[in-house]
């Protein structure tokens, strides 16, 4: 199709991609599919923990800390100090197998090993030392920490379905620690969905609102409800009434019926995910080179443009005109403007409906909640964060935490050693 001019090209789009109706009843939608998912799904609205307090209490002086994050791109490892709750020797390892199956976590654990190794060599620590291990997870984990299911891209096979995911990693580290003969130990100690760790960093560093989110490679968010509020087959057993109770949203999966959705999208896409695809770092960059495709604006060499959220922000910002060239650079930005704001129509449309959920009123005078969030794509895209804040009338901000999902795993691991203690039940064995 031949190149439209600027003003047919970019009102075209605008008509195409973004929703017709006031925001407001947009919002009600997403209340209302969250309620019903509260209710009756088994892969979102899942309770992820009781929230017990803001510091965490089961770390014990002498013991090393790391932690994982399984993302939707990459793998982040860290090691925390406990005293200080601060993470150190951050590594990351890009994620580029599809299929997640064994081979899948002995290929990521057998890199955590080597990651351990340099640091035990760099820090001049006993090469037996022991390492709790505290685990971010980014796919919907049932009760018994099961993957649910999969998406950004990844298949689930079936050796895996119906383990838990530290299951899976005690027997890798098995694995990997006896086949290459390191004396080091690792104990898994729980394993937590990255929405819920980021909630609970949120809570320890600026005991900030009841909500965080994630938005990086796909979209998320955590917020809590009191047990009593919860529908009876997803209460907390043994936990108070007024107990508040994390709930993993899977935000991903909202707005079958109401997020405006376009030729540009996923189509065929397993598990269907509309929320996500307008609104996450994998799926807009998509949706952007389709769109330059289909109107003839792409150049004719794409050497150096890779279609991630990286490119947004360079686009955005202007640093991309010496590969498109002025012309291009200028229709490029603005499909980018129309794709960020589509995207924070929705999210911010979602965040506003997990918070009335969530008990807060939105419409109060001086309304103003702090929203943590973790996720390389909106902590680099300013002009996505400052459209949320703005669509959300000033009730949204945006406050990213560094490290949160590192964090809210060590974390993790140290409530989990509380209930070791507080039931006598080992909640992971070193393994050597």
């Amino acid at each position: 199709m031949p190149m439209a001019t600027d003003s047919e090209f970019v009102q075209t789009l605008r008509q195409c991609m973004l929703p017709d109706g006031p925001l407001e009843d947009i919002i009600n939608e997403f209340v209302a599919e969250i309620e019903e998912r509260l209710r009756e799904s088994d892969v979102s609205m899942l309770p992820s923990g009781v929230v017990r307090q803001n510091r965490p209490g089961g770390a014990h002086t002498g013991e090393k800390y790391l932690a994982i994050d399984f993302g939707g791109s990459s793998v982040k490892l860290g090691f925390v100090s406990a005293s200080e709750l601060s993470v150190s020797w951050v590594r990351t390892r890009a994620v580029t197998k599809r299929q997640v199956d064994l081979q899948f976590f002995d290929t990521v654990v057998s890199w955590i090993c080597d990651q351990v190794g340099e640091y035990i060599e760099e820090n001049a620590i006993e090469s037996d030392a022991q390492f709790v291990l505290g685990t971010t997870f980014s796919f919907p984990l049932n009760e018994r920490g099961e993957i649910m299911t999969v998406g950004k891209g990844y298949t689930l096979t079936e050796e895996v379905t119906g383990l838990s995911v530290t299951t899976i990693l005690e027997h890798s580290f098995c694995r990997v620690l006896e086949k290459r003969a390191l004396r080091f130990q690792v104990q898994v100690r729980g394993v937590i969905n990255d929405s819920a760790a980021v909630f609970l960093a949120n809570q320890a560093r600026n005991e900030a609102g009841d909500v965080s989110l994630i938005l990086g490679t796909g979209i998320n968010a955590c917020f809590s409800l009191a047990n009593a509020e919860l529908p009876e087959a997803k209460q907390r057993a043994g936990a108070a009434d007024d107990a508040r109770v994390l709930v993993n949203s899977e935000i991903g999966f909202l707005g079958a019926q109401y997020v405006k959705m376009t030729q540009f999208d996923p189509y065929g896409e397993v598990p269907f995910m509309p929320l996500e695809y307008v609104s996450s770092g994998k799926w807009l960059p998509l949706a952007l080179e389709k769109v330059l495709r289909y109107y003839g604006v792409l150049p004719d060499s794409l050497e150096g443009l890779e279609f991630d959220g990286k490119l947004v922000c360079a686009i955005l910002s202007g640093a991309t005109e010496s590969i498109l060239g002025a012309e291009r650079q200028k229709q490029t930005e603005e499909v980018c403007r129309v794709l960020v704001e589509r995207a924070a129509i929705y999210t911010s449309c979602a965040l506003l409906a997990v918070l009335q959920l969530a008990g807060h009123d939105r419409k109060a005078a001086g309304s103003r909640v702090e929203v943590g969030f973790a996720g390389s794509f909106l902590q680099h895209c300013a002009a996505y964060r400052a459209r949320i804040e703005e669509l959300s009338g000033g009730v949204i901000e945006l406050i990213y935490l560094e490290h949160s999902n590192l964090l809210g795993a060590f974390m993790h691991s140290c409530e989990e050693a509380r209930a070791e203690l507080a039931t006598g039940v080992d909640a992971g064995k070193p393994l050597t």
